[in-house]
C-alpha cells in the first residue's frame, strides 16, 4: 500500500490514492473462492440451512436462495455484499446448486431488490453486523480524525480503519466512501491545526518564525540551521550557539504549545521532516499558518539537537582539560618535594639529640629546648601527624594542587571554549541534584553580569555541592 498522500480525479471528484488497483481488487472485488475455500465459506450451519427450507425441487424461489447463499459465503469472507450476477460468478453458482439443489436449474435472473435486501438483513442479522450508513460514516470520521493526529500514512490509517470496522462488527462501505471520509479527516485536522496555530500565536513568535525566512547574504536563517557542526571548534559552537539563540524563543513556545495540540511524537517528527524537505518558495506558498506550524515543529526537534550538539562539545572540552590537568599533575609531581623532604636536615639533627648521651644526661626540659632551636614546636607536632598518616593521601593532595596549577594555567582556553557553552546550555537532571544546579544557575548569573566569584561575598557562593569540603581550598 502507499503511504503518499496523493489525489487522483474520478468523474471530476478528487479523490485520495490510498491503494493500488490490485489491492483495492483483492479487497472490494467479489472474492474468487478455491474449492477448498468455496467448501468453507458456502457451508451452511443446520439452523440457517432449515431456515431456508431448501427442498427437492424449489421451482421459482430458487434464485432466492442462491443469492442468499452465495451472499452469505461472500459475507462470511469479506464482511461485504457485492453486487453479482450469475454470470460473473458462475464458478460459485455451480458449487452451490450441485452442493444445495442439484435437481434444480441454474436461475438466469436474480431475485427482487426486496428479496435482495430481506436476505441482506437476513445476513447481518446472523452474522451480527450493523449496516446503517450514517452510523457507519460517523464511525470512520471519528476514527479517522484520531489516526489523522498519528499518521499522515494513508495506508495506515486505511488498515486501522477496517480493522477498528471489524471490531465494531460493521459492514465495510465502498473503497470511494473511505476515501472521501478519509479525505475529509485530515482536511478536518489541518483546519483545527490552523485554528489552533491562528488562536495562539502571538506577535513575538509570528517574528521570531519570520525572522527564518531572513536572507544573511549567503542563506536563509531556516537553511541555515539546517546544518551541523562539523567539530567543536570556537568558530563553529559560536555558530551553534548563534543558531540556538535565534531559534530559543519559537522552542520555548513549542515545547509549550504542541502538547495542546495532542498530536503523536510521530506527527510533529513528520511535520518537521516537511519544513526541512520543502524549498523555501514550497514553505512560503503555504497557508501561513501551517507553515509557520512545520517551522515550529522543526525548530523543536532542531533545538534539541543543537543542544545535544553543545552537550557533547561540553563534555569534550571537560574531558580533555581534565585528561590534560592529570598528565601535568602526573609529569610534575616528581618534581615537587614533601613536607618531610623539606625538613629532612631538621629531623636528622632532631633524632641527633636522641642519640647524643651528653645530652640525654639533661633533664626533659633542657632536652626540649635544644629540640625547639633545630624545629619550632608546631612544625614537630606537623611533621609528627605527616609521618603517621598514609603517603597515598599526600599525593592525591599534591596531584590535586596540580591539577588545579594546570587549569589556573589553562584559564584562558576555558573561558575561550567552556564559558560560552556553559552559559548557552540549560542544564537539568536528577532532582537530588538541585544544589549543584543552584550552584549553575548562580555561576550564570554572575558570569552575565559581568562580575567574577572575588566581586562577591564568600558566604554567598553556593558550595554546598563540593564533596569532599577540603577540594574548597584548592581554588580559594
Amino acid at each position: 500500500m502507499s503511504g503518499e498522500i496523493t489525489m487522483i480525479k474520478v468523474n471530476k471528484v478528487k479523490r485520495l490514492q490510498i491503494l493500488h488497483k490490485d489491492e483495492v481488487s483483492a479487497l472490494f472485488d467479489v472474492p474468487q473462492f478455491n474449492l477448498a475455500e468455496k467448501n468453507h465459506f458456502f457451508e451452511l450451519p443446520k439452523t440457517i440451512l432449515d431456515g431456508l427450507k431448501i427442498n427437492r425441487t424449489n421451482s421459482k424461489n430458487v434464485s432466492s436462495k442462491l443469492y442468499f447463499i452465495l451472499q452469505y459465503g461472500y459475507f462470511k469472507a469479506r464482511h461485504q455484499f457485492f453486487n453479482v450476477n450469475y454470470k460473473e460468478v458462475k464458478s460459485d453458482v455451480l458449487f452451490v446448486m450441485k452442493n444445495y439443489m442439484p435437481k434444480d436449474c441454474m436461475p438466469s435472473q436474480l431475485p427482487t431488490r426486496k428479496i435482495q435486501r430481506s436476505a441482506k438483513d437476513k445476513i447481518l442479522e446472523l452474522m451480527g453486523f450493523g449496516d446503517n450508513s450514517d452510523q457507519i460514516d460517523e464511525l470512520v470520521s471519528n476514527k479517522a480524525g484520531e489516526l489523522a493526529k498519528t499518521t499522515q500514512n494513508l495506508s495506515e490509517i486505511f488498515d486501522e480503519l477496517v480493522k477498528h470496522l471489524e471490531d465494531k462488527k460493521t459492514v465495510l462501505p465502498p473503497y470511494s466512501r473511505l476515501q472521501d471520509l478519509i479525505g475529509a479527516a485530515l482536511k478536518s485536522e489541518e483546519e483545527r491545526i490552523i485554528q489552533m496555530v491562528n488562536s495562539h500565536l502571538g506577535k513575538g513568535i509570528r517574528k521570531a518564525i519570520d525572522n527564518l525566512f531572513q536572507h544573511d547574504g549567503s542563506f536563509y536563517q531556516i537553511t541555515a540551521i539546517k546544518f551541523d557542526a562539523k567539530s567543536f571548534q570556537k568558530n563553529q559552537m559560536e555558530e551553534e550557539i548563534r543558531k540556538l539563540t535565534l531559534c530559543k524563543p519559537i522552542y520555548e513556545f513549542a515545547k509549550k504549545f504542541l502538547p495542546k495540540l495532542m498530536l503523536s511524537r510521530r506527527m510533529i517528527d513528520h511535520y518537521s521532516d516537511l519544513a526541512k524537505l520543502y524549498t523555501i518558495h514550497r514553505l512560503s506558498s503555504l497557508p501561513n499558518e501551517l507553515s509557520q506550524m512545520y517551522l515550529m515543529c522543526y525548530v523543536n526537534s532542531r533545538c534539541e539537537q543543537l543542544n545535544n550538539n553543545l552537550i557533547q562539545a561540553f563534555m569534550y572540552y571537560v574531558d580533555k582539560y581534565h585528561a590534560d590537568g592529570a598528565k601535568f599533575a602526573e609529569k610534575n609531581i616528581i618534581k615537587m618535594k614533601s613536607p618531610l623532604e623539606e625538613a629532612r636536615v631538621s629531623i636528622g639533627q632532631l633524632l641527633a639529640i636522641f642519640t647524643n648521651k651528653k645530652t640525654m644526661r639533661l633533664e626533659g626540659r633542657k632536652i626540649a629546648k635544644q629540640a625547639f632551636k633545630v624545629m619550632r614546636e608546631e612544625e614537630i607536632d606537623a611533621i609528627s601527624k605527616q609521618l603517621l598518616k598514609n603517603d597515598e593521601d599526600f599525593r592525591k593532595k599534591q596531584e590535586q594542587k596540580l591539577i588545579w596549577e594546570y587549569h589556573r594555567n589553562n584559564y584562558q582556553s576555558l573561558l575561550i571554549n567552556l564559558r560560552p557553552l556553559f552559559l548557552a546550555i540549560d542544564f537539568e537532571g536528577d532532582p537530588k541534584l538541585k544544589e549543584l544546579f543552584k550552584a549553575v544557575d548562580f555561576l550564570k548569573s554572575l558570569m552575565r553580569s559581568g562580575k567574577t566569584l572575588k566581586d562577591v561575598p564568600f558566604d554567598s557562593i553556593p558550595l554546598s555541592h563540593i564533596k569532599p569540603k577540603s577540594l574548597i581550598d584548592l581554588f580559594t
